[in-house]
């Protein structure tokens, strides 16, 4: 084989692993933008099944479905729970007191509404 050949070969692996490695580096960028690398979302999941773990044991309660808005630090930005016994007013101001004490956010960053069968 020529000489230029084998060159050409070489440069063109170059090539090639120079755009896998950009390609790469793009989906590294893409996953951890969407939260899949950080662990961000997986975080924010537990936080919300443990959460509702406690409030569906509240007196009244019955199912309970939550989430939790974080921003960009980690911080709770707000909270909606969603349960089958908030149609009572008593229910309802039970399990905004526990979000307040579990997650100290304030009262009015947290939204309980009865859940639609």
């Amino acid at each position: 084989m020529p000489a230029s050949f084998m060159e050409k070969l070489r440069s063109a692996r170059k090539i090639e692993w120079l755009a896998l490695l950009v390609a790469i580096a793009l989906l590294a960028l893409i996953l951890q933008d969407t939260g899949a690398l950080s662990g961000t979302r997986d975080a924010s999941t537990e936080l919300e099944e443990r959460l509702e773990r406690v409030l569906s044991s509240v007196e009244g309660a019955g199912e309970v479905r939550a989430m939790v808005t974080e921003d960009e630090n980690g911080g709770v930005v707000g909270v909606l729970v969603v349960a089958q016994g908030a149609g009572d007013i008593a229910v309802r101001l039970r399990l905004a007191q526990a979000v307040k004490a579990l997650l100290g956010v304030d009262l009015n960053r947290i939204e309980v509404v009865k859940m639609n069968f």
